[in-house]
């Protein structure tokens, strides 16, 4: 499958349309939900918004992990990058 670049676009009611190859890191306890969005409030989220955390590359979320990694449970710290 080809990268495909992100690509950010307007959409309606303030929100935007994201397209193209992402990344995420998860803990494999949780693969089946990993599209479903964080299970608590983040720095950029409230605990009732589902917010997905993405990188475009594979080092950035190497970087986010490393940089959050005080922040993560002994649960999470098993997370592997896919």
């Amino acid at each position: 499958m080809p990268r495909r670049e992100p690509v950010v676009t307007a959409g309606d009611g303030g929100l935007s349309h994201v397209r193209g190859t992402f990344h995420r890191a998860i803990d494999p306890t949780h693969r089946d939900s990993a599209l479903a969005g964080s299970r608590s409030a983040g720095r950029y989220s409230r605990p009732d918004e589902p917010t997905l955390y993405l990188s475009s590359s594979r080092g950035g979320v190497a970087a986010a992990m490393v940089a959050h990694a005080d922040h993560r449970s002994p649960a999470d710290g098993d997370a592997r990058l896919r």
